[in-house]
């Protein structure tokens, strides 16, 4: 795999084990009350952050409607502000954000699965 293909996969699994963590039930006091979910879901998005600073701009312009700087932006937040999680923040993030870009992310993949290496 390609690094442009192995950031998108990244970006892939890691929203839809955002999704997991969540689930449909979850709210902030459950979030809160419950450390590893809490901890994991933060991790997942920490790393579709990451991941979205190695997508290459060549194939961020494939897409320019994914909001690529804010997705990295999320990442850098929850990198510096570690001890002062906006859980409301993350649970708006993975219900209303990441059902939007995932479908977007996965037909990028999809187009540059065909590319040579």
């Amino acid at each position: 795999m390609t690094a442009k293909r192995d950031a998108l996969d990244a970006l892939v699994k890691n929203m839809a084990l955002a999704r997991e963590f969540v689930g449909e039930a979850r709210t902030i006091a459950q979030l809160e009350a419950d450390p590893k979910t809490l901890y994991s879901l933060a991790r997942a998005l920490e790393v579709v952050g990451e991941a979205t600073k190695r997508v290459p701009d060549s194939v961020r312009k494939l897409d320019p409607a994914i909001p690529w700087k804010e997705i990295a932006g999320m990442r850098d937040r929850l990198i510096h502000a570690y001890e002062n999680v906006d859980v409301e923040l993350l649970l708006k993030t993975v219900r209303t954000r990441v059902p939007e870009v995932e479908p977007r992310v996965r037909d990028l993949l999809t187009r540059v699965a065909g590319e040579p290496e």
